[in-house]
């Protein structure tokens, strides 16, 4: 991995998407590896996932992959949001297709896999945009 020069940034965003029920295991190393690095920062965190797309699930509090990742982290950033995303059934391999249309069906979710359905709330988005631009930076 590339060395990354701490002294450019004095806020970090991280973003990162859940497939079959769990983040890639680079979000917790990243996080343990930079760990100082992100305390002394402001920071955020989004969360991209597809049970998201059920207006009671979208928030770090009510969404089962945001709050157990926080909860289980050493880091806390600064603030924190969670989107929905697409579901681009033409887009994936027969075995994703079929994986997540069965996850669909067992969650209530769209199962026609010649749809694309864009579910994220893009006002959200741009909310979390303006929220993370305005964090006070904590490096003096």
């Amino acid at each position: 991995m590339k060395t990354l020069d701490w002294t450019q940034y004095d806020r970090v965003l991280i973003g990162a998407s859940i497939r079959y029920g769990h983040y890639h295991p680079a979000v917790a190393e990243f996080v343990t590896q930079h760990l100082h690095e992100l305390k002394q920062r402001a920071s955020g965190f989004f969360s991209v996932n597809l049970t998201a797309r059920k207006p009671e699930k979208r928030s770090p509090e009510t969404n089962a992959y945001t709050a157990k990742f926080l909860q289980q982290s050493p880091w806390q950033p600064d603030c924190c949001a969670v989107f929905a995303g697409a579901l681009r059934y033409p887009r994936y391999r027969w075995f994703d297709r079929i994986m997540i249309q069965l996850i669909m069906r067992m969650t209530g979710g769209e199962t026609d896999s010649s749809k694309e359905v864009e579910y994220t709330d893009w006002d959200q988005v741009a909310r979390f945009a303006r929220e993370f631009a305005q964090l006070s930076g904590k490096l003096r």
